[in-house]
């Protein structure tokens, strides 16, 4: 054989080897994308998954906190109720309506939640009776959430404190005359 044959030969031997890394980069190329397009798909289906439980967990959360605020709104009224019972009820509810200067305006507000008759402020056994005075000489009917009034006269010889009886009966029971006595200062 002379030398362009061997030439010829190792050509086609590296043309040869040449194909087969060719063929082998194709093949590899194609496998590479191929993996690709499938990491691709599972990544938008992580994608998709990841968004549906971000969304779940965002409407638990929703539902979470109007729970809870259902709870605090349940304890809020459970504390007033509480707080409603534990506080005594007061038939009256006395109120200064002017400071205390010379004389001193006070009302006393009917809280028995019904009319109430032959209402009457005085003092007790009328120790301080010229230091409490009543807007009117008379017994007088009072409306539920209205008031009588009087005026608690200062002077340099006023007790500080002065205890005042409210007297009323009631329409359902007018025989029984019912009391009740505050301190005022």
């Amino acid at each position: 054989m002379d030398a362009s044959n061997w030439i010829n030969l190792g050509i086609l031997c590296v043309a040869v080897i040449a194909a087969v890394v060719a063929i082998i980069q194709v093949v590899e190329a194609r496998k590479a994308r191929s993996d690709a397009q499938d990491a691709r798909d599972k990544a938008g289906e992580h994608e998709a998954a990841a968004l549906r439980a971000a969304e779940q967990s965002a409407a638990s959360a929703t539902d979470s906190a109007a729970s809870q605020r259902r709870i605090a709104d349940a304890t809020e009224e459970h504390t007033a109720l509480l707080k409603a019972q534990a506080t005594p009820h007061q038939d009256w509810i006395i109120e200064a309506l002017t400071d205390a200067s010379m004389d001193q305006k006070w009302r006393a507000v009917n809280n028995t939640g019904e009319v109430v008759r032959y209402v009457y402020v005085l003092t007790p056994t009328n120790t301080d009776e010229q230091w409490i005075v009543p807007d009117h000489d008379h017994w007088q009917n009072v409306e539920p959430d209205e008031g009588v009034g009087f005026t608690f006269r200062r002077r340099h010889t006023s007790p500080k404190a002065v205890t005042i009886v409210i007297r009323w009966t009631t329409a359902a029971n007018s025989s029984e005359a019912r009391t009740f006595s505050a301190t005022i200062r």
